[in-house]
């Protein structure tokens, strides 16, 4: 419920799978275990991946990419705050 993206995509997604001539709950209890599942497998693949490349990639670039990324979010929010002028 805190989430109205999450909302929109699925009732955007599951219409197009349910048959209307069959039960809904059933077809509804599938399509969201599949939609969890499959989210459930590329996050635990994401974290993965993430932990071995972290451990690969030395302090040096980790404390460069956060630099980069930190002076990437700054620079949007002078942007942002030059806007409302």
């Amino acid at each position: 419920m805190s989430n109205p993206k999450a909302i929109f995509f699925t009732a955007a997604l599951f219409p197009q799978f349910i048959d209307i001539n069959l039960s809904i709950w059933p077809q509804l209890m599938v399509l969201s275990v599949t939609m969890m599942t499959l989210s459930f497998l590329a996050l635990t693949f994401l974290a993965t991946a993430s932990s071995k490349l972290s451990s690969k990639v030395g302090k040096k670039f980790s404390k460069f990419f956060d630099r980069l990324t930190g002076s990437i979010f700054i620079l949007f929010g002078i942007t942002l705050i030059a806007a409302r002028r």
